[in-house]
């Protein structure tokens, strides 16, 4: 039997009270990150993709070239033949041990949780700034402010050419007031932070980087 969603996914703008739902689950599947964190990441995914893993950039459906899922991967391609691969891999794995395959689809949101943990393990995607010199490995485990970790994600994970945007640090802090019920710590401004790990500057970073708005390898 097939996986049963517990989320909204599909090709189009979800409601309000669907955001909520979503954020409801993607906040169970993070298994490890910090409530903190995955504020941030939503803070993000809110102005990407409305939380909804399941949508393409400017609703083009097999826009290969364009943005695709919960943080918009850019080109959209790279990103679907991973995840391809690894509901494959689930699949191959569940037959293997005389279990029913959960049949998982790229614009599910187990894989792009899958995804952003495979660029985790593999140093791939998020790279530090002078802006926000944290590491991915730090931002995950981080009791920040929602507000700075929205912000550090949007310098070192997005990278769009537009970074003046402070209502993806707002967005954070209110999911972490609807899902804690609890007002966000305070922000510390941008810059770096007591024991964190050393920025990669720009020149440092690989060439496909400085010219993609992101790049999915």
């Amino acid at each position: 039997m097939a996986h049963v969603p517990d989320y909204v996914t599909g090709n189009f703008y979800l409601s309000r009270s669907q955001m909520e739902y979503n954020a409801w689950a993607f906040y169970r599947k993070m298994s490890g990150w910090t409530i903190n964190a995955i504020c941030g990441m939503l803070g993000n995914m809110q102005s990407e993709s409305g939380i909804n893993p399941g949508i393409w950039q400017s609703l083009r459906e097999n826009w290969w070239s364009g943005g695709f899922g919960l943080v918009q991967w850019t080109p959209a391609s790279n990103y679907w033949e991973w995840a391809e691969q690894w509901c494959q891999e689930q699949d191959d794995w569940a037959i293997d041990h005389d279990l029913d395959p959960p049949r998982y689809a790229p614009g599910d949101m187990e894989p792009q949780v899958a995804r952003i943990n495979y660029e985790l393990e593999t140093g791939i995607q998020y790279y530090q700034t002078s802006t926000y010199p944290i590491s991915f490995q730090k931002f995950k485990e981080s009791t920040a402010s929602p507000y700075y970790l929205a912000m550090a994600f949007l310098y070192n994970y997005e990278r769009p050419y537009d970074k003046n945007q402070p209502q993806r640090g707002r967005q954070a802090n209110e999911w972490y007031t609807y899902l804690t019920g609890s007002e966000p710590p305070p922000d510390p401004g941008p810059g770096p932070s007591p024991g964190g790990d050393p920025f990669i500057r720009k020149d440092e970073l690989p060439p496909a980087l400085l010219l993609r708005r992101r790049y999915v390898p």
